[in-house]
């Protein structure tokens, strides 16, 4: 699990799955972190979105 937990950057995802938590439910959990993520690249786009 040490692998998984690795490429995926954090825990929580192998633990919703572990929960039986929905693909649905665990993307919601991330689209903060891709919100914030979008944010900081914005700048060094070349091309807008």
């Amino acid at each position: 699990m040490e692998h998984f937990d690795l490429l995926m950057g954090q825990t929580y995802v192998r633990e919703a799955i572990l929960a039986g938590k929905s693909a649905k439910e665990i993307s919601a959990m991330w689209q903060e972190d891709v919100r914030r993520f979008k944010e900081q690249r914005r700048p060094y786009l070349l091309y807008a979105e």
